[in-house]
């Protein structure tokens, strides 16, 4: 989870190999980063670092300044990729369950990616330690 997503996207070092050399597919987890690229913002036990938070954050008010779902932005942004299989997503109720189908439908404005992207690429792969210390030694 939160390895292919607008504030991480580690995976593009071995999907390639993944699928096309070893015929895995992938079922990519949290699109948008664990609620962090949401309008109501992550949990409060959210356990990425400030500056990601703070970066998707940002993102989330530039895009609602232009009226523009940062979620549909992020959901279409890990649909978009041809090498993951499935993309898991949560939801909570009917609404947004509509809203995950709105986001499969529609295409996002190209500059309102490259401003995204702009906004949150000083926070782009940061890792956090989940577990054992031992058990986070990983190549993603």
């Amino acid at each position: 989870y939160c390895h292919y997503n607008l504030l991480h996207t580690g995976l593009d070092r071995v999907l390639a190999t993944l699928v096309s050399q070893r015929g895995i597919g992938l079922v990519n987890g949290s699109a948008l980063h664990m609620g962090a690229l949401t309008l109501g913002g992550p949990p409060d036990w959210h356990p990425a670092p400030g500056s990601v938070l703070e970066a998707a954050r940002e993102a989330v008010e530039w895009c609602a300044v232009r009226a523009v779902s940062i979620e549909e932005v992020a959901l279409r942004f890990a649909l978009a990729n041809p090498l993951v299989t499935s993309t898991l997503v949560g939801m909570r109720d009917a609404r947004e369950v509509e809203m995950n189908l709105d986001a499969l439908n529609g295409m996002t404005d190209p500059e309102i990616l490259v401003g995204v992207r702009a906004i949150l690429e000083p926070a782009v792969d940061v890792d956090w330690m989940v577990g054992l210390p031992e058990n986070n030694e990983s190549t993603v």
